[in-house]
């Protein structure tokens, strides 16, 4: 179902994640002298609700999604182009096409890019950012900006909320990066993506911690010692395709974009159009396990993590500080098909911000953020 407000795409979804807590609450109040009908069916609701709260079931987002189809409105916001953007047409829809003026060099001379007059995410201060986008191969080694997001007088000191840099001709990787009056923090990762290719690129936000995901996997993670993020102003406006003040082009293309105001799990992303790439085949035969979130989490006294494996294989599960200090091994050998669960003590550890990250004899690797807190202290 989606619900159009002032030309904006907010759709509010109820869906089965496994991995969200309640966003809100119903308020139950026994009366007295029920019938016994009339007890059972609240029992038996309590019951729904409590699996439905530990699973996820009743998580909610609100979600603006972003078609990126043409050159005027977008997002019931208006658009000012600038260079020589283009529409193309792909198997999923319309996209636009951007590219530098000069390819050699992405800061120089006046490329094409889409600015567009609207903040999508208000003052949130806990948000996920999704992109479809094609980048493509490219001479330069310098940093194109695909996204960025800040109040236009202060673009070179605003808050840019997503960037993507290109290594060689033919591979590129995500840089994520967010600036507030409190502090910044960045992610310049290391794991290489081919080109010429739909993918998916996201970033979440939520207490100091950003994480960078391609096609659904984390791809880098940053931890700061508290939330500095305090949102952006109202006033804040979208630069795609290149930096605000006009340098920096990308070359590619964009077909859509989603801002949640929430810290999604990659089970709730909006992978259109990039599952059947060759990109994310490879990654799911490659990623012959899942490893799940850890419950309860934060972990108070004892915590389980779930594993699922397609097949029997050499796996092993670390526990890492938030410094990327490994603290301990909980498993490390060869593992049977199915599902398993490891179990995690609050005694342990110290209080504090731990990842943990399954890693396969393919070299494919999970990581998921957990939250000790160690009541001995």
């Amino acid at each position: 179902m989606s619900l159009y407000i002032n030309g904006i795409n907010r759709r509010r979804n109820l869906y089965f994640s496994g991995k969200q807590p309640c966003t809100g609450y119903i308020k139950y109040t026994r009366r007295s002298g029920p019938t016994s009908q009339g007890f059972s069916m609240k029992i038996a609701f309590l019951i729904l609700f409590y699996s439905g709260f530990r699973l996820g079931v009743f998580a909610i987002d609100d979600q603006v999604v972003w078609d990126i189809n043409n050159l005027n409105t977008i997002g019931g916001f208006h658009v000012d182009p600038t260079g020589n953007p283009t529409i193309i047409s792909t198997p999923d829809g319309d996209a636009v096409e951007f590219n530098p003026a000069i390819e050699s060099d992405p800061a120089a001379g006046t490329g094409d890019r889409l600015q567009i007059l609207g903040n999508p995410l208000g003052t949130d201060t806990e948000f996920t950012i999704e992109m479809i986008f094609k980048p493509y191969s490219s001479t330069a080694s310098l940093q194109p900006r695909v996204l960025h997001i800040c109040q236009p007088d202060s673009a070179s000191s605003g808050a840019r909320t997503m960037t993507m840099e290109t290594r060689s001709s033919s591979v590129w990787y995500g840089d994520f990066f967010i600036k507030s009056v409190n502090g910044s923090g960045i992610i310049d990762a290391t794991k290489t993506h081919p080109t010429d290719q739909w993918m998916h690129m996201a970033m979440t936000y939520k207490s100091g911690v950003i994480k960078g995901y391609i096609n659904g996997l984390l791809d880098a993670s940053y931890v700061s010692t508290g939330s500095f993020y305090t949102g952006l102003p109202a006033t804040a406006e979208v630069s795609l395709g290149g930096r605000m003040q006009g340098k920096y082009y990308f070359r590619g293309a964009i077909r859509k974009l989603i801002f949640t105001p929430q810290a999604l799990e990659p089970a709730d992303f909006t992978l259109d159009g990039v599952s059947q790439t060759i990109g994310m085949k490879n990654a799911r035969t490659l990623m012959s396990f899942t490893v799940s979130q850890n419950y309860p989490n934060p972990v108070t006294k004892g915590s389980l993590i779930r594993l699922s494996l397609q097949k029997k294989q050499t796996v092993t599960l670390d526990v890492y500080n938030a410094n990327g200090v490994k603290i301990i091994t909980l498993l490390n050998g060869e593992v049977r098909e199915g599902t398993h669960e490891v179990a995690i003590h609050a005694a342990d550890f110290t209080s504090g911000i731990y990842f943990y990250t399954l890693r396969a004899s393919n070299g494919f690797r999970q990581t998921r953020l957990m939250q000790i807190q160690n009541r001995r202290e």
